[in-house]
C-alpha cells in the first residue's frame, strides 16, 4: 500500500504513518485478518502494489498503535502480568497468529486495549468485532494451555467530552476510558467460529462482501417536524411513515401548525464507502457511490 500526504502533512507524523511495524509473524492469518472479509482480502493481495490511502485517513489508527507505546512504558516496573504476548496455533492446516495487550494470571483474564470513538460504547454497549476478536485470542491462548476464564476491552475513548457528557446524561461514559467486560465463548464455539473463517478465506474465489461485511445500513424514513432537527420517529419504510403523519392528522382534524414531512435517510455500506483501501477497486463499492436516493 502507497501512503500519499494530500494535505502536506508534516514529514515526521507521516513517516510515522509509512512505518507502521506491525507483522503476523510465521503465520498464514492473524485473527483480525480472519475477521476482516475474504472478498476484501483477495482484492487487497490482487492491487495492494496500486492501492493507496491518504496519511490524513490513517491518524486514528496511527494514535491506536501508539497503546504499544504505553504498554511498554508499563512493562519498565515489575509486574503481575504479561504484556504484548504472541500465540500461535493450527487451524485446518493453517497457521493462526494474535499478540494479546495484556494477559492477567491470577485471573486469567485477557484484556486489549482501543482508542475508539464514545460512540462504541454508548449506553453500557461495546462493538460485536470486540466479541469474536477477543474469543479468538482466548482460542489461541487455550491451545497454548493459557486458562482464560475472562476478557476485557479497556475503550479509551479520543471523543469524549464532559459538556456532552452533562447534556446527555445517563447512558454516556462518565469519563473518557471504560472497561468493557466480554462473554467467554465456549470451547467449541470458539472453534467453530475460527474454523468457519479459515474456510472462508482459504476460498480462492471468494464471494463478494455480505451486508454484515460491509457494515451496512438501511435506508430509513424520519418523520419530522418543519424547523425540527430532531425526528418524530424513524421508520423502516416509506408506507410506515406515511402512516404515521395520516394518524397524526386524523386525530387532528387536519393538518396541524407543525407540519410533519418525511425525510429519506440512505442507507449506505459503511465499510465499503469509508473504511476499506481497496474501494477502488471494487466494482461493488463503484455501484453503490452511483446509486440514486431512493424515494
Amino acid at each position: 500500500m502507497n501512503i500519499t500526504n494530500e494535505l502536506n502533512l508534516p514529514e515526521p507524523l507521516v513517516d510515522a504513518i509509512r512505518n507502521d511495524g506491525y507483522t503476523k509473524g510465521d503465520a498464514d492469518f492473524s485473527i483480525t485478518g480472519l475477521m476482516s472479509p475474504p472478498y476484501q482480502r483477495k482484492l487487497m493481495g490482487e492491487y495492494g502494489g496500486k492501492i493507496t490511502e491518504d496519511a490524513a485517513d490513517r491518524i486514528w489508527s496511527l494514535f491506536g498503535q501508539a497503546i504499544h507505546s504505553i504498554l511498554e512504558r508499563a512493562g519498565e516496573s515489575d509486574t503481575d502480568y504479561e504484556l504484548e504476548r504472541r500465540f500461535f496455533s493450527d487451524c485446518l492446516g493453517k497457521r493462526i497468529s494474535g499478540q494479546v495487550d495484556v494477559y492477567h494470571p491470577q485471573d486469567s483474564l485477557i484484556q486489549d486495549y482501543k482508542t475508539t470513538s464514545v460512540w462504541s460504547v454508548l449506553d453500557e454497549g461495546y462493538k460485536a468485532d470486540w466479541e469474536r476478536q477477543l474469543n479468538g485470542y482466548a482460542w489461541l491462548a487455550r491451545s497454548n494451555g493459557i486458562k482464560v476464564k475472562r476478557l476485557e476491552v479497556v475503550a479509551i475513548l479520543r471523543d469524549w467530552s464532559r459538556m456532552e457528557r452533562m447534556r446527555r446524561g445517563n447512558g454516556y461514559p462518565t469519563h473518557p476510558v471504560v472497561i468493557r467486560e466480554i462473554p467467554v465463548w465456549g470451547e467449541e464455539i470458539a472453534q467453530d467460529y475460527i474454523e468457519t473463517r479459515v474456510q472462508l478465506h482459504n476460498n480462492p474465489d471468494p464471494l463478494v462482501c455480505t451486508p454484515k461485511d460491509k457494515w451496512e445500513k438501511p435506508t430509513t424514513y424520519a418523520v419530522k417536524k418543519e424547523g425540527s432537527k430532531r425526528a418524530v420517529r424513524v421508520y423502516e419504510t416509506m408506507s410506515e411513515a406515511e402512516a404515521h403523519i395520516e394518524k397524526h392528522e386524523q386525530v387532528l382534524e387536519g393538518p396541524s401548525e407543525h407540519k410533519l414531512f418525511i425525510e429519506t435517510r440512505k442507507g449506505e455500506a459503511v465499510r465499503c464507502l469509508s473504511y476499506c483501501p481497496a474501494k477502488s477497486f471494487c466494482n461493488e463499492a463503484g455501484k453503490m457511490e452511483q446509486e440514486p436516493i431512493p424515494f
